[in-house]
Formats: C-alpha cells, structure tokens, sequence
C-alpha cells in the first residue's frame, strides 16, 4: 500500500503484513508455519515480529494480545482488533505521522521544539519524512521546517491532510488538539449536504471541513478559480449552504471561497448518482445548452473513442459515458493542473497491460489533435492530468461497459459486517459490467468469483472461485480485488470469443 511506504519503516510494515493474516484468523490454535505460508516470512523472522505484535497489543490492553503459546503454538481466543486499528496504532510512533498533524493542529512549531518532543535530531527528521517529501514533489509541494508546515496549492495541501489523517485513524481517535468553537459548527453544517453518504464517509467529509476550517484559521486562504466560479451559481450544493455560517469568517468573501474549497473535496468522493445530482443544472444549462468548451473537448473525444471502436453499443449506457466524459472535462477545466485526488495514495494503472498500452496512445493522440482548444479553454491543461483521469476513466467505466454483454457475476458472502459490505458494494457497483447478488448455494456455478469474510468458505465450498475480504481489507486491497476483477473478466472475454 502506498500510504504504509509513507508513513512506516520496513520492520514495521512486516508487523503489518503478518498482522494482516492474524486478524483474519478465527479463533482456534495454528501453527508458525501456516502464518509463514501466508506471508513468506522466515520462521525466526515471524516469531519476533509475532513477539513485536503481541508486546504492542499488551502495551494497548488487549488481553488477546498474549497469543502466543508454549512450543511457538499461535493460540487466538478471541479475534483480534482489525487493522484499521493497530495501524492508527503504530502511526502514534511514525514521526512522519506526527509532522503532518504538527501542520494540521499548529502550523507555527518550529522544527528543534518538535525534534525536542519526540527526541530525535534534524537530520533524523529529514530522513524520517524523506519518502513523504519525495511523494508531495509530483504535485508542487513541499514541506518547510521552520515553522513546520506545508506549501503548494492550497487546495492540494488540504486534500493531501485530509486524505492522510483521515486513511490513517478512519474515526477511531481524534487528531485536532485545539478546535475554535466555529470549526464543528461549519463542518457539521457542511456534512449535511452529504447525508446520503454512508456514516464512515460522512465522518470524513467532516473531518476534511475541520481541516479546511483550521487551515483559514491559520491564515490560509482557498483561492476558487476563475473558471469555477462562472458554475457556482448552478451548483446546488453552494445554494443549500446556509449563509449566516458566513459570520464565522472574516469576510462574506472569505466565506465564499471556503464552503467552495470544502465542496471541491467533497465531489471527489461522489458516486456517478451524487455527481449528476450535484451538477445537474452546470451539465444541462451552461455546458450543453451553450455549447460550453467542456462540451467541444467532450462530444470529440467520445466521437474519437466511437471511431476508435472502444464505445458499447447501448445507447443508454453511450449517454451515461458522455456525462462521466464530460464531468471529468468539467475538473480539468476548473483545475488545469496535475492536483491530488483521494485515489493517488492507493491506485496505480496495470502499465503491463496491452489494451493500456493501446488506450494511452490514442488518448496522446487525441490530446495531440486538440492542443490548441486545451491551450485556448483549459490554460494548456497538463498532459499527465489529461492521460490519468482518462485512463482511470476508461478502466472502470469505458471498458467494463464494452464488456457489459458477457456480464461478471459477483456472489456476495459477507454476514458478519455490513458496514464493510456496504463500502465494498459502492466499489464494485463502479465496475458497469459486474452483476452483484448475495451468495446463494443453489446458484454457486454461476458465480464467476465469490467475495467472503467467513475463513472456512473455501472448505465448504472448495470448488468455488474466491476472494477473501475481512474486517482488516483495506484500500489496498480494494486495488488488488479491483484488478482481479478486471483480470478475470478479461479471460471470460476471450473464452467466450473462442467458444463462438
């Protein structure tokens, strides 16, 4: 996982690795070689670090945490926290971790009061944050010393705090030391624009208002662009913001640059519904109706993508695959530049992959032919930014749609959580061609994979294609199930060509 390279030290990410598999583990006695099978570790290398992660839980007041036996024997009597929990755990002890919520809470200690603090030299803090830095680089960012802070775009800045606390604590315990009475007012009052979001979420979109607000307390300021604020009247979500909140700021213009900031963060974490909903009068009356740019850019890449013989048929399925062109069309035209979305700390496109390959060199070619509109309309937008949101674009919605005719079918099996299916299920249902039904017994052969949290499913179901999703799967894994899909669906693709 991206995130864990930042934060954690080598040692410490094999905690994780091995973690991983213990909290996956029912209650019952293994032995050392079953967790070696799984994490590939040496059998000396795993008892130390199985010694590591017990004298942490202790150290934590897990009673559970003493699992392991006379004769090397793992005994767990009782399932153990999930990961979430021990990473927002270990991250109390990454100084890394440490600096950013030195920036999110102070933004004024200077770098001796904080190597004071934690007992470590300058240069040791330099080393400790080095892959952190190299990390913010790619998006203009950089981070300062005295005072410790962070600079670049203020929009990246707070995205990129937001993302970081929220990835790495997930709710479980507060990282604000001093909040000024306003900021719960403001993000509380944010957060009901998005009460359709599952509780976790909603926790987060209140979380990056939070810092959103800390960050205007401390003398920073979002800057909307120009090219924003000619939507922001038909943007629904602006309207429902109650404007007596603006007595929180030191100016109405204040006011009105910061629900706009708190907003840009929200629209990235919209499902397809939430976005149409959203920008539905942006999409219908400035950008159809009058023939917007947005709208130019857009209607010649889908033609481009058609002649390209990369578009489904359904004339349904054609239009919902404009709106999503044209909404990614709409970012880069408000933002021109490279920026950090919430998938950059955990995705990575399958460079390995042939039809990638394919897709990236008729995007560079498209982009290439449409230079001059890019340079007039959208300040000579960023190839990288163009090629990355398209290539995501056609992986999770373009390509899936192509293959919407051989449908994937997905059985779910998870009963013992229901808040991590519903997480799951918002994942997958961004896949169009995966049909999701519960898992039932008596349609078994027709799954072509089957995701479950019991450990003894592939016991009693040996012959079935599965995939293990627990309590402690995170965004990382998400990626690797993501992929799998894909994966698979690409096979069934060519059997099914071969067979007809």
């Amino acid at each position: 996982m991206i995130y864990d390279s930042l934060f954690f030290s080598e040692g410490v990410k094999n905690k994780l690795a091995i973690y991983k598999t213990l909290s996956s583990l029912e209650p019952d006695i293994y032995r050392v070689q079953e967790i070696i099978h799984h994490d590939k570790f040496s059998y000396h290398q795993t008892i130390r670090i199985l010694k590591e992660i017990s004298e942490d839980l202790l150290k934590l007041d897990f009673p559970q945490g003493d699992f392991i036996s006379p004769g090397g024997k793992i005994k767990i009597s009782k399932q153990l926290p999930n990961i979430i929990f021990y990473r927002s755990s270990l991250l109390s002890h990454s100084i890394a971790f440490q600096y950013i919520l030195s920036i999110v809470n102070n933004g004024q200690e200077d770098s001796l009061s904080f190597c004071k603090r934690f007992g470590i030299s300058k240069s040791n803090l330099v080393r400790k944050i080095q892959p952190l830095s190299e990390f913010v680089k790619a998006f203009e960012m950089k981070f300062t010393y005295n005072p410790i802070n962070i600079t670049g775009d203020e929009y990246n800045v707070r995205l990129f705090l937001t993302r970081v606390v929220w990835i790495g604590l997930r709710g479980l315990s507060n990282p604000f030391t001093k909040i000024p009475t306003r900021v719960p007012i403001v993000a509380e009052n944010f957060a009901i624009l998005n009460s359709n979001y599952q509780k976790e979420n909603q926790q987060e979109i209140i979380w990056g208002a939070t810092i959103h607000s800390l960050r205007y307390d401390q003398g920073y300021i979002f800057e909307t662009t120009d090219k924003f604020k000619e939507f922001s009247d038909n943007i629904v979500n602006i309207k429902m913001l109650d404007d007596s909140l603006a007595k929180y700021f030191k100016t109405k213009e204040d006011w009105e640059k910061e629900k706009t900031g708190m907003l840009f963060y929200s629209i990235l974490k919209h499902t397809r519904g939430e976005r149409r909903q959203t920008f539905n009068k942006v999409f219908d009356i400035q950008i159809i109706s009058n023939n917007h740019p947005i709208k130019k850019l857009s209607n010649n890449l889908f033609t481009f993508l058609e002649k390209s013989q990369l578009l489904p048929n359904e004339i349904e399925t054609r239009n919902e695959i404009l709106d999503e062109i044209t909404y990614e069309a709409f970012l880069i035209y408000c933002i021109p530049k490279m920026i950090l979305f919430p998938d950059n700390f955990v995705y990575r496109l399958p460079k390995e992959s042939k039809n990638i390959e394919i897709v990236e060199d008729l995007l560079n070619i498209f982009y290439e032919r449409h230079k001059s509109l890019l340079s007039l309309h959208f300040n000579g937008s960023q190839r990288n930014l163009f090629l990355t949101r398209y290539l995501k674009l056609y992986l999770t919605s373009i390509w899936p749609a192509y293959q919407r005719n051989i449908p994937f079918t997905v059985g779910i099996s998870m009963e013992n959580s229901n808040h991590h299916r519903s997480c799951l299920m918002q994942e997958l249902q961004t896949l169009r061609h995966v049909v999701i039904e519960n898992f039932s017994v008596k349609r078994q052969e027709k799954y072509d994979l089957v995701i479950y949290s019991s450990s003894n499913f592939p016991e009693k179901y040996p012959d079935i294609k599965g995939h293990f999703w627990s309590l402690s799967s995170g965004e990382d894994d998400l990626v690797e199930l993501l992929t799998k899909i894909l994966r698979l669906s690409s096979i069934k693709k060519k059997n099914y060509i071969c067979k007809t």
